[in-house]
């Protein structure tokens, strides 16, 4: 039995390393939605509410983010997005929602999981996210290459912790639908537009 929300809404992902421009986008591309007439959710819903994000959670709780890292920080971040994909979802289908907008992919843990963790634990984040995915499918996951950096006080600013998890995302991350280069929101919103009409048509 195919769930209702999969025949009647969309939901699309931007996905990248950090500092990619990923939630700027989500906004800007939720408004373009709306303008449209669609009716959108954007973000994970989690416990302090949907514009709430999932790492800095994780931070508070004590759990390292960016260089700080570590498998279980990893296993924890994934798991608190796997069960915030499912509620968001459930929450999108009672209000009648055509668009969910993330700005995170649910698999993007798992670049960051590589850099900290063993082949073993690796690979069982890994296989738990594919099964995820493959329950609750994303329509379009768009790939966001970096932008400058914002020194916000909770991304990192290092460009060679960048380097190496924008490498990760290339070599071991599915394909994406779409990637956007690194130009202004407008046109990262037109290159997405043109690549969801084609799709439609």
């Amino acid at each position: 039995m195919v769930n209702s929300y999969i025949m009647i809404m969309k939901v699309i992902a931007f996905s990248g390393a950090q500092n990619s421009g990923k939630t700027t986008l989500m906004k800007a591309y939720a408004k373009s939605l709306e303008a449209s007439g669609s009716k959108v959710q954007t973000g994970y819903k989690v416990p302090e509410g949907v514009d709430a994000s999932i790492s800095r959670r994780s931070k508070r709780l004590g759990f390292g983010i960016n260089e700080e890292t570590s498998f279980e920080s990893q296993y924890h971040i994934m798991l608190s997005y796997l069960l915030a994909d499912m509620e968001t979802r459930k929450q999108a289908e009672v209000d009648g929602v055509d668009w969910i907008v993330y700005d995170r992919s649910i698999m993007d843990h798992l670049p960051y999981a590589h850099k900290v963790s063993n082949g073993r634990d690796y690979f069982m984040l890994e296989d738990m996210s594919n099964q995820h995915r493959q329950r609750f499918p994303i329509d379009y996951t768009v790939y966001c290459y970096p932008v400058p950096f914002d020194n916000d006080g909770h991304r990192s600013i290092s460009q060679e912790f960048q380097d190496d998890i924008v490498e990760r995302f290339d070599s071991i991350m599915p394909a994406p639908d779409v990637r956007l280069p690194n130009v202004s929101i407008k046109e990262r919103i037109d290159l997405l537009d043109r690549y969801l009409f084609i799709e439609e048509e």
